[in-house]
Formats: C-alpha cells, structure tokens, sequence
C-alpha cells in the first residue's frame, strides 16, 4: 500500500491499493501542513534547538512550541509561535515561583520536574493543540499558579469559562485555551478550578485558580489540572449535533452544535441522548458517484469510546443513517432505520469501527451522515468528539474506492491534437467520414484505444451501440483493416498497460434507401470497474 503524496491535504491520507484501488483517510485533525514543497507530514517530536532564549522544541507543524529557557534563574518557560505569510505572533508563559530540578522530554512530551513542591509541569504537543498538565503528585497548599504572559502581535482575551488568544491586530482568533479541570489518578474529574486574567505591574498575568477542596482532599493522587491551547478550535471537515430527547425520540431540546467533548447516545430517567456526525468530504464522495467517477467499496467510521454509562445501566449503542441535512441549530428530521447495534461492554479508549458502506452506497445523495442512540433503556455509550484534547481519539473516517478507469482515443499521429477524446467526457474533435452516397460502405479508418488511468486495467471493450443509430446506417468495428470482421463490441483480452495503445478499425455502412447521417458514439470499458 503506497501514498499517493499528491493527494494530501491539511487532514487527509490516500493510498494506493493497486488497479485503480484507492483508500482514504479523514482526520478530524491536521495531519500535514503546508510548506514550498506541498503538504509535509506534521512531526511532534520535541528536538533541541537554538532559537531566542529557548534550548528545545517542535518546529515542523502548524505553529511552533518551545520549551525551557537557558537565560533566566526561572527555568519554567514555555512558548507557542504561528508563522503566517507576512506575520509572526507568539505568546510565552512563565510559570511564576517555578524552579524545576530538571526537565525530562520523550518524543512529545515535555515536563518541568519539581516546579514546586510535588508539582510537575507538562506539556503534551499534538498536532493542532499543546496539552498542558500541571501535575500535582502529593497533596499541596498550592492553589493558585500564576503565569506572566509575554507576546507578539497576540493577546489574551475572556470568554466566559474559557481563554482566547487573539490576533492583537485584528481581533480574530487564533488559539483557544478551554476551561480547565483536574482528573485524578482514578479517573474523577472535577471542574471545581477557574482563570484570573490580571496584571502584576509589569506583565500580564494567567492564574489558574483550583477552588474544589473536597475533591483535593477525597481525590486518589496524582491529580492533573488540565488548560489545553488548541490551535485549530472546531474541525472545519467535522458536523457534529448533540441533543437531548424525551425517551422516545421526542421534543428535542439542549441542542449543541459542535462544542461536545464527547458524543454518542444514552438514557437517563425519561431522557435519553442522542447524536448525528458527519464528514463534508463525503459531499464530494456523492458527487463522484452520481457521475459515476467512483464506486465505493468500503467506509468505516472509527470512534473511540470515551466511557460507558454504567450509573445509568449498561453499556449499549445503535447507529442509524441520517436522511436529512443538519447543522448551526438544524437538528436531523430524518433517520433511517438501525443497522448497528453494539451491547458489548468496552474498555475506555477502545476503538469501534462501524461500517456503513451499504448505507453510503444505497442512499447515495439522501445520506447526510450517521445517528447514534442508545440500544435500548438504560443502556447508553459515549465516543470521544472532534474537539476533544487528544486529538488521536477523535473519530476518523476510511473509505475505501474504486477509480473509474479513463480510456482516451487518439488518431495515432503523435502530434499535438491526436486525441478525438480524453476520457472525461471532453470531445476535441470528431472520426469524419465525410458524405456518403446511399448504399456506400465508408473506407475503415484506423483509431487508438489509450489507457490513461494511471494503472494497468484488464479486459478492455470498444463498443458501439446500435440504438441510437438513425434507421438502415450502421457503425461497424473490427480488430483488423483486412479482413474487415465487424463487430459492434471489441473485446483485448488480458492485461491492458498504462499508456498502452491498442489500434482498432471503425467503418460507416449504409442501405440504398439512407436518408440521413449523424454524430455516434464510440465507448470504452474496462475492468477494474
């Protein structure tokens, strides 16, 4: 299986599987950034490098992070810079009171050790975000953590419970940091934790308040509090709706578009959750194979579980095809009947991968993505969303297709304008054979048949069809000039190679009584298709 680099987009991945056999994949993350060479693979590794007063981080994405500072006593720095056509804008932290004993770094995590007593600090670079862990190992009298800001053409800016760091010129937004919380080793998660923008007289200041004592104080250690900057804050390739219901499906309420961490469909007392996902790349896929460009062979959904339910009962799912569009406060009017259904009991994280080919492949233009509800009362499973932090969790999407194979005809000169015909359906110029008396059978003509699928294809036909000729005129085809054998199918048997022509005779026949000629059609098929 080889990449097809070309194909590359921001959050994609083709493959070649061989005789016009494609596979793509679909992040709900970027995988490649831009550069002068195309689109270039995302590496998060954290390196050492030498640039201001930083010793390490990760250069190749985009935005770039730093870490560490070789200049100050205060050894807690950390930086994040977006580089853009003719702009630079950068924010850093530093961590105030922070005299770590070390730093460790490992592929791309990166952690200030003993900042404090019994607190790390770490720093989890992905692709589109940097996931910040202030790591409390013990039990501490820390309860605040204040952090000078320094920037460059950026700024902080509140937004309710959550941070914006916003383009100093423009106002528009650049990063996100969301609410912070704190999860315990156990698993627990508390909220009970808040941000104080503010000034200290020379800088700005970020403080991330921790206001839950109990949760401190019951919680199983080591507690990591958790303010993740995400560059890219809603995936622009991802639809997701999450609403609540009556138990029956009705009277939807608590619509959320987008802005879940997590998705999936459970019930609770007399409600019940449910949610609709969508890839827009499947728009194009239902304009390919409307034309016919493309069949389908495969597509699989991956999810990732995020948790079962098990205070509201049993883990359990059903998925249904969405009939009907959705989006900014469109909830789904219309679901198709389940055609998936999973009571198995999974472990957090676990992938599930559901295939819905024979959904994408039977509703075609009526399919706008798929339902997940609960399997049945008290049963109910959550998947991790588009804009979780872990950007490795969020749902992908593999679809597996078959290229239609593009045949051309040409004259066989080799000279600019050869070709009758490309293959896309464009015609450059026509098979003439001029005025003909009634009852004259025309001179043949010799005519190439070229693959150009960019692959070898096998069992190749040339083909006429004769309905759609006027009455007494008939196109006829041989494999040879002399004898002429007609034929209204050609068949080359066996393997037809890339950029392989193949000659073929065409002729015109008609009656004593022919009244009137016309434009034909000369098609060509071929396997795989």
């Amino acid at each position: 299986m080889r990449e097809v680099v070309e194909k590359r987009t921001a959050t994609t991945k083709t493959f070649d599987l061989g005789k016009g056999r494609f596979q793509t994949e679909y992040y709900g993350y970027p995988i490649h950034y831009p550069s002068e060479d195309g689109w270039v693979e995302i590496n998060t590794e954290i390196t050492p490098i030498k640039s201001w007063e930083f010793a390490e981080g990760v250069v190749n994405g985009l935005f770039r992070t730093y870490f560490g500072d070789v200049t100050s006593d205060n050894q807690h720095l950390y930086g994040i810079e977006f580089k853009g056509a003719d702009s630079e804008k950068w924010i850093n932290f530093k961590l105030k009171g922070a005299n770590p004993t070390s730093t460790e770094n490992e592929d791309n995590l990166f952690r200030f050790v003993e900042c404090m007593d019994g607190v790390d600090v770490e720093y989890i670079v992905q692709t589109d975000s940097v996931k910040e862990n202030i790591v409390l190992n013990k039990p501490t009298h820390e309860r605040e953590f204040v952090f000078t800001v320094k920037s460059g053409g950026a700024s902080l800016r509140e937004d309710g419970d959550e941070l914006t760091i916003v383009d100093a010129d423009t106002g528009s937004s650049l990063w996100a940091i969301h609410k912070p919380y704190m999860v315990s080793a156990d698993g627990e998660v508390s909220y009970g934790i808040r941000y104080d923008v503010g000034h200290d007289g020379t800088f700005d200041t970020l403080t991330v308040v921790v206001e839950d004592e109990d949760f401190l104080a019951n919680a199983t250690y080591p507690i990591a509090i958790d303010p993740t900057v995400v560059v890219n804050q809603t995936p622009d390739n991802i639809m997701l709706a999450v609403y609540m219901t009556e138990a029956d499906g009705s009277n939807p309420s608590g619509w959320r578009y987008n802005t879940s961490t997590y998705f999936g469909g459970w019930t609770f007392g007399y409600m019940q959750n449910t949610s609709a996902i969508y890839f827009t790349e499947i728009d194009r896929i239902k304009e390919e194979m409307l034309k016919g460009e493309v069949v389908i062979s495969k597509a699989v959904l991956d999810v990732y579980l995020y948790r079962g339910v098990p205070r509201y009962g049993t883990q359990g799912f059903q998925v249904s095809n969405v009939k009907s569009p959705f989006g900014v406060g469109v909830p789904p009017t219309s679901v198709g009947d389940n055609f998936y259904v999973n009571n198995t009991a999974y472990a957090v994280g676990s992938k599930i991968s559901i295939d819905f080919t024979d959904q994408l492949k039977a509703k075609g233009q009526d399919f706008y993505g798929l339902f997940f509800a609960p399997s049945g009362g008290y049963r109910g499973s959550g998947f991790y969303s588009p804009i979780v932090a872990d950007a490795t969790k969020r749902p992908r999407l593999v679809i597996e297709y078959l290229i239609k194979p593009v045949i051309g005809f040409h004259d066989g000169t080799g000279q600019n304008g050869m070709y009758y015909s490309d293959g896309f359906n464009s015609i450059f110029k026509l098979l003439d054979f001029g005025t003909l008396v009634a009852g004259q059978t025309s001179p043949p003509q010799r005519v190439f048949v070229k693959n150009l699928a960019g692959f070898d294809v096998n069992n190749l036909r040339v083909y006429v069809e004769p309905a759609t000729f006027p009455e007494k005129l008939a196109m006829e085809l041989s494999l040879y000039n002399s004898p002429f054998i007609p034929e209204t199918t050609l068949s080359f048997n066996g393997v037809v190679a890339d950029e392989e022509d193949l000659p073929f005779y065409v002729r015109i026949v008609t009656q004593e009584d022919t009244m009137a000629g016309g434009d034909f059609d000369i098609l060509a098929r071929s396997d795989p298709y």
